[in-house]
């Protein structure tokens, strides 16, 4: 009896291993199947942060961010206090993500009559933008411009000789950092400035750090934040695009103004 006890478990073993394996088959997927839904869950979580990452914390201490992939009119800022740009003749472009068009009319801008508090000479700060012209024979064109007043003034844009960039601090007198870069009509190039509550201007064109020949700058003391505007009879308004402005209350390090154009330049 035993013995045939024994030659009846033999032969139910491999049954059981073959239902044991169809129940994880039917259930899982097999154990490749199982690996690969695995990975996938990885991926979307990290994704996910990836986004994140971009929208709200790419680089340490953003106060305003102005994404510009909207056709919308007041462009608000995302993150932050609330800060609203007024869209004045500037027309929204879906391209590249979307962006914003600027004829070079003075009345074709972005602009708010507040200034940003964080932007000023007894700030540190840093401003970061994408910039494109179609005129690199139309000296001095705003990109970002703050004013709190006559001795209060911030610009970043291009310089009074044609393919020079520029970066401007105004405190009664102008310090100024430039960037004689030949830069081509309807290319896009990613401005930052860094600036010093003791007064030190850093431009940076494609993560690189400029030292250009200065230039003799004239700016508004109009009080105001605008984007792409005339702001005095030397900066004219800008005939080209803009996108993706970011302000921060830091001045930001050569590694996160890498980041800054990196992220950028992928839609670009």
């Amino acid at each position: 009896m035993r013995k045939f006890l024994v030659i009846l478990l033999i032969a139910l073993v491999p049954i059981a291993h073959a239902q044991v394996r169809n129940r994880m088959s039917t259930s899982c997927g097999t154990s490749d199947g199982l690996s690969s839904f695995t990975m996938s869950a990885a991926t979307t979580s990290t994704t996910s942060t990836s986004t994140t990452t971009t929208t709200t914390t790419l680089v340490p201490d953003i106060v305003y961010l102005y994404n510009m992939s909207v056709n919308e009119t007041p462009q608000t800022n995302e993150i932050g206090a609330a800060f609203n740009m007024v869209v004045d003749g500037a027309s929204f472009n879906a391209g590249n993500g979307g962006y914003y068009d600027f004829t070079g009319a003075d009345s074709d801008n972005m602009d708010s009559g507040t200034a940003m508090s964080e932007v000023a000479v007894a700030q540190n700060f840093t401003i970061s933008c994408w910039f494109k012209s179609v005129d690199n024979s139309d000296n001095y064109q705003t990109a970002v411009a703050v004013s709190a007043g006559s001795s209060d003034r911030i610009l970043l844009g291009t310089g009074s000789v044609a393919h020079r960039f520029m970066a401007v601090r105004y405190d009664g007198s102008y310090t100024t950092d430039c960037g004689d870069w030949n830069w081509a009509n309807d290319t896009w190039y990613h401005l930052l400035m860094t600036h010093t509550s003791g007064g030190d201007v850093q431009l940076w064109v494609n993560s690189t750090n400029q030292s250009g020949t200065a230039g003799s700058p004239s700016t508004s003391s109009t009080v105001g934040t605008t984007f792409g505007n005339r702001t005095s009879e030397s900066f004219q308004a800008l005939d080209g695009a803009m996108d993706e402005v970011i302000i921060c209350d830091s001045v930001l390090s050569a590694a996160n103004i890498l980041v800054l154009y990196e992220h950028g330049a992928t839609t670009k």
